[in-house]
């Protein structure tokens, strides 16, 4: 059955045909709109998510780095304690006057006192035994009787190289 329909009915049901072609057509592109929207805010999403993990990546390598840093820098802190106590010491040994250097100097001066000693020692037994030896080997034997008896008693006093 198919009925005639009035003409302004006719007219309207076109209308109402064209508004709802046209208001689908809108609708889709509405719905392509914000699927473009959408991949755009994905992609923008997806860009800010990278460089946040960028920035975190950076983060925490730049603690790494400075918890690496402040160990190299407690490190260095004590190497410089050492060298300056061993700058110290060196200055010390060093420099007239300084505790390391008159300490050398005393021992230094003991040494060459204990030289001197030994060989006027020695000078005096080859003194005395050359008047009592004839020949090389007994005055070697008479020295070194000499000198060990020397070394077994105390010793007398000889020159100093300390200076009063």
């Amino acid at each position: 059955m198919t009925a005639m329909l009035p003409v302004h009915l006719t007219e309207s049901v076109n209308n109402l045909s064209d508004a709802a072609r046209t208001m689908t057509e809108e609708i889709r592109l509405d719905r392509e709109q914000r699927a473009a929207e959408n991949r755009r805010m994905v992609a923008l999403l997806v860009v800010v998510m990278v460089l946040v993990a960028g920035l975190v990546l950076l983060s925490v390598s730049n603690r790494r780095l400075g918890s690496a840093n402040a160990a190299a820098n407690r490190q260095n802190a004590a190497l410089n304690k050492q060298n300056a106590r061993i700058v110290e010491r060196i200055e010390s040994c060093t420099t007239t006057g300084g505790e390391c250097y008159e300490q050398g100097a005393e021992r230094t001066n003991e040494a060459i006192t204990q030289l001197t000693t030994r060989l006027l020692r020695g000078d005096i037994a080859v003194a005395q035994c050359a008047k009592s030896t004839d020949t090389d080997r007994e005055l070697e034997a008479c020295v070194s009787r000499y000198v060990a008896g020397l070394t077994t008693r105390p010793a007398t006093p000889g020159p100093s190289a300390k200076t009063p």
